[in-house]
């Protein structure tokens, strides 16, 4: 018969009161005094046999907190030690609990005990009323003891032990002080290496721990006695258990020990979600033992879900259907344990996650630990997924105001969470006062916890609309939102590279009798905007100005407070591949003449923009007894050293081809080119170029540094920017003459404009010619040499000279 026995320690009081009276101010009142009275009870139970030093460690009556509330929960309040409670302190008439804490039954380990007390009471009008309390050991403790037979067997050995629902405490092999831990259900098991080096962690023992109860797990191998060997396990004599024997042989100890591995998550490290998320993790557990699934205990501390009826700890490979079906609600998914258990398992929280609520003022960490145990006893080593929810914040303005008869809309939403469109609900209220779930059609992310939502199925006709955004059991204050508002727009057509062209419907009289006073301004994130310059047109519409170029843009337009937004891009303000005359030209020679190519061979595609006619007018060198020479065959474009800015293009009138001859009035010139730097492509003798160049943009005007040399005083060159749509038709075009008074470098500017709804450029038309007089390519503009003039002789027209070309937007 197992003997049980207590020691009580001597109880110290402490009583503090005012008054010896039970009154106090007779004649009225609303309120009364307490005066509580603690005394502390080191006591733990033992058996009689392991009875010496078994009291819990002891601490002062002063240690211990003292927390009041009242009954309806309109009151509470905590003071850290008896000596801070203020016996004249009054409080209001009614029911009450007290309680005296010292330490938390959460919190598990060596020199971590648990004293608690509580009692109700009643605050009675103008009384003093007395509490007395005795605090008590609350939790269990657990010690280990082994053998010397023990201790001398083995090389390497540690425990652990673990109440349900709780931590896992590790004991050293030197660790002789009991480990609190909460009561309930406790296993311990051993980590062991034999004097041969196999190891292995063993379940060794389970019991029920009381609290306010010490018990003592003794280990032993073999009885001390010789054979094989044995863990056995002895039990305190409060349980009513059998001694354990644990075979320890090699097969078992050889074979594999049950794994849990992390998948998902990293073991050591917290994870942090947003309550109500959903895929921000995925933390699941992948169980393998080899010597098959004997259990697989989970155990979860969790205020929010065990607030839920979520299980504290539960085996899953024996859990019911009940069971089953209740964690599958939770969102758990589990393989392998919940059907025909073999070898291998898989928990899966991902699920879980989004069922854990925040709670205000709690603990809100919540950890999940994974033990698998086999067929021959062996354990896994804990695995255990923490995570940390924080609060929803969630909010919700007016983005866009709606006009009457639209049953769209956009909203400012402002959430910390993710996954917009999946996590939060937009609701309306609706007629019979409760709400209605609209759709959410795009979601925009403009900065960090803040969206542009666009939403679907608010009332069209209504006048107001009342809305709010929800995300788990967190709701953010309602709007209320006038509809009427006005919109913007603009068409692809209308948006250039630095301007836009932006039109307005009004739905309201009011706003539209103040168009004038529109404030626009432009955002490249979507949340933080800048005003922009405008000006409105005859036919209501708007201008926007100064825009940056190549961007998507959300333009927002105010007026009396209510909000228009539309969304543009703007063009590219590309400029042409080597328009500052540097690079574009590649000089070959052949024979006694230079050849100049507007690009070197093997070019990039892209940068081939630029052609001359120089193909042309060096195609007949000249051959002969005259031809050999006289003039030689001519490049119309060539480059030139002292440019605007570094180098130029210098484009000439040429005379060129074979048969030409020399000598006064005899010399002939069978051939005159004007000289031409374009974009496109040379087709061949004597056939026009395949003018153009793939452009996309659309600019303002062209602009360049130009002067001209004229034989003749009245010859002119010229300047021509044409922009091409898709099907080839010209959106628009200009010309400028560049004439003989320009003889020093001067900028010149081709302006272009373009008709209201101008198409999308595919592609731009730019032409340089030394001269566009309708006789500058005769032999008259032409200054033609003396008689007997050499092969370098050259026979030359109007020379424009062209740097630095720039497109304006």
């Amino acid at each position: 018969m197992k003997l049980i026995y207590g020691v009580l320690s001597s109880a110290l009081a402490i009583a503090a009161c005012s008054s010896c009276s039970d009154d106090y101010n007779p004649g009225g009142g609303t309120s009364g005094k307490i005066n509580p009275q603690l005394d502390l009870d080191a006591n733990a139970i033992t058996s009689r046999s392991t009875a010496t030093g078994r009291d819990a460690q002891s601490v002062s009556v002063n240690d211990l907190k003292l927390r009041l509330s009242s009954a309806d929960g309109s009151f509470a309040k905590e003071w850290n030690s008896i000596s801070d409670f203020d016996n004249n302190e009054l409080f209001k008439v009614g029911a009450y609990t007290i309680e005296a804490v010292y330490g938390d039954i959460e919190d598990e380990g060596f020199e971590k005990p648990y004293y608690y007390a509580s009692a109700q009471l009643t605050v009675k009008e103008n009384k003093v009323t007395p509490v007395s309390l005795n605090a008590r050991l609350s939790n269990s403790m657990v010690s280990i003891a082994t053998t010397d037979a023990f201790k001398s067997y083995f090389t390497n050995y540690s425990f652990q032990a673990h109440a349900e629902g709780g931590d896992y405490v590790n004991y050293t092999s030197t660790e002789t002080r009991p480990g609190y831990l909460r009561p309930g259900k406790v296993t311990v098991t051993a980590d062991v290496t034999k004097p041969n080096g196999l190891s292995a962690t063993l379940e060794a023992a389970t019991f029920v721990a009381e609290p306010q109860h010490h018990y003592t797990v003794t280990i032993d191998v073999n009885n001390g006695q010789a054979g094989d060997a044995q863990l056995v396990i002895t039990y305190d004599d409060m349980l009513s258990q059998e001694d354990v024997y644990i075979d320890l042989s090699d097969d078992i100890l050889s074979a594999p020990a049950p794994t849990v591995v992390a998948q998902g998550f990293e073991p050591q490290t917290a994870a942090i979600v947003i309550e109500g998320s959903t895929g921000i993790v995925s933390p699941s557990f992948f169980i393998n033992a080899e010597g098959g699934i004997k259990s697989v205990t989970l155990t979860t501390q969790s205020a929010s879900l065990i607030e839920q009826g979520w299980y504290n700890e539960i085996d899953l490979a024996a859990a019911t259907p009940a069971q089953q079906s209740k964690l599958k609600s939770f969102g758990l998914d589990v393989k392998g344990l919940f059907g025909n258990i073999d070898r291998m398992a898989m928990v899966d929280l991902s699920g879980v996650i989004a069922n854990i609520k925040y709670i205000e003022n709690g603990n809100n960490e919540s950890s999940f630990t994974v033990v698998a145990k086999d067929n021959y006893g062996k354990v896994s080593e804990p695995v255990t997924f923490s995570v940390k929810v924080e609060p929803i914040i969630i909010g919700l303005a007016e983005d866009v105001t709606p006009s009457v008869g639209s049953s769209s809309m956009s909203v400012s939403l402002t959430y910390n969470g993710t996954n917009v469109a999946d996590n939060v609900k937009i609701q309306y209220k609706n007629i019979r006062g409760t709400w209605s779930d609209v759709t959410i059609s795009n979601v925009k992310q403009v900065s960090e916890n803040s969206y542009i939502v666009d939403i679907e199925g608010i009332p069209a006709d209504d006048t107001t609309v009342t809305l709010r955004a929800v995300c788990g059991n967190k709701e953010s204050d309602e709007i209320t939102i006038t509809k009427g508002g006005f919109t913007i727009s603009s068409t692809a057509n209308d948006m250039f590279a630095t301007r836009a062209r932006i039109e307005s419907t009004y739905y309201d009289d009011e706003i539209e009798a103040n168009a004038a006073s529109v404030k626009y301004e432009i955002s490249e994130d979507g949340s933080n905007f800048t005003p922009a310059s405008h000006t409105i047109t005859d036919d209501g519409s708007t201008w926007l100005y100064d825009l940056p170029s190549g961007k998507d843009l959300t333009v927002r337009a105010t007026i009396n407070g209510n909000i228009a937004k539309t969304e543009i891009t703007t063009e590219v303000a590309a400029q042409l591949p080597n328009s500052d005359m540097e690079g574009w030209w590649q000089a070959r020679s052949g024979g006694n003449w230079q050849f100049y190519y507007p690009y070197a061979e093997g070019t990039e595609q892209a940068l081939q923009a630029w052609d001359t006619m120089n193909e042309e007018t060096t195609s007949e060198p000249g051959s002969g007894a005259f031809g050999g020479a006289a003039y030689r065959a001519n490049s119309g474009t060539k480059p030139e050293a002292s440019g605007h800015n570094g180098q130029c293009a210098l484009i000439r009138t040429v005379g060129w081809g074979a048969g030409n001859t020399a000598g006064g009035n005899l010399s002939v010139v069978n051939n005159v080119s004007a000289g031409q730097l374009y974009l496109g492509k040379f087709t061949g003798v004597g056939q026009t170029p395949d003018y153009g160049y793939n452009f996309t943009s659309r600019p303002g005007a062209l602009s360049f540094w130009a002067k001209y040399q004229a034989q003749k005083s009245d010859d002119f060159g010229s300047a021509e920017i044409r922009v091409l749509d898709a099907s080839g038709n010209e959106i628009c075009r200009n010309s400028i003459e560049i004439g003989t008074d320009r003889s020093d470098w001067e900028m010149f500017t081709v302006p272009v404009k373009y008709p209201a709804n101008a198409a999308k450029a595919a592609s731009i038309v730019v032409i340089f010619k030394s001269t566009a007089h309708s006789s500058g390519t005769t032999k008259d503009y032409l200054k033609l040499p003396t008689f007997a003039a050499g092969k370098g002789t050259e026979v030359l027209g109007g020379q424009l000279y062209i740097d630095d070309i720039k497109l304006n937007y």
